[in-house]
């Protein structure tokens, strides 16, 4: 194993998984009327939701996680204030930009496009990605297994 490689951190892999359930439900629970309205859902549409959808989003979570956690080490990333920079470049770059592009394509019309119902449910969805990508980062950068 090369000098930067080290192992990588399952506690904290593990552990960030459950954050970002906790995370998730939170920022839907905080912004959750208006990303139903501007999707046009209301509540009652998801209070059949099963479990399926629980396990996949923790199986996403965990490969999400992992694969931050080989880029980081990869990259000997250490320190929480360089991995949470790093996160936000890579939400930047992989998560919002492909956001907006989909959004875009999404709303078909100019006048979609410029409605900001548009905007608010990718801005939602793309913020707790904003905020999981730098807890994530900051985490695996400064709890890193040598």
């Amino acid at each position: 194993m090369s000098e930067h490689t080290g192992k990588l951190n399952w506690v904290a892999i593990i552990l960030l998984v459950v954050v970002q359930q906790g995370i998730g439900a939170g920022w839907y629970t905080l912004f959750g009327d208006q990303w139903m309205a501007s999707i046009g859902r209301v509540e009652a549409d998801f209070e059949n939701a099963g479990t399926i959808v629980y396990g996949v989003s923790i199986v996403l979570s965990l490969i999400l996680t992992f694969g931050m956690a080989m880029f980081w080490r990869a990259m000997n990333t250490k320190g929480f204030g360089r991995g949470v920079a790093q996160g936000v470049v890579c939400w930047l770059v992989f998560i919002f930009t492909y956001q907006a592009v989909h959004t875009s394509f999404e709303a078909i019309t100019d006048a979609a496009l410029m409605d900001p119902d548009t905007w608010i449910q990718a801005g939602i969805d793309t913020g707790m990605s904003l905020v999981v990508f730098a807890l994530n980062g900051g985490v695996l950068a400064a709890w890193r297994k040598e």
